[in-house]
């Protein structure tokens, strides 16, 4: 039961940080990213990196307890 609620937490912070970097690429706010497969992982790969760090505290502290 405990990984489908880190997995759900994860999931949920991953579109909230995917749609947030999104909205800032297409607003013209955020970076301009080339068209191409480059591209693609840079608009991918940012808003892993929160997902991937809340994944391991979610972990960590369900370790410890």
């Amino acid at each position: 039961m405990r990984p489908l609620a880190v997995s759900g937490s994860a999931a949920l912070l991953f579109l909230v940080c995917l749609f947030g970097w999104w909205a800032l690429i297409y607003s013209g706010v955020g970076p301009t990213l080339p068209r191409s497969p480059l591209g693609f992982f840079l608009i991918i790969i940012p808003p892993l990196l929160p997902a991937a760090a809340l994944v391991y505290l979610l972990k960590r502290r369900g370790d410890a307890a």
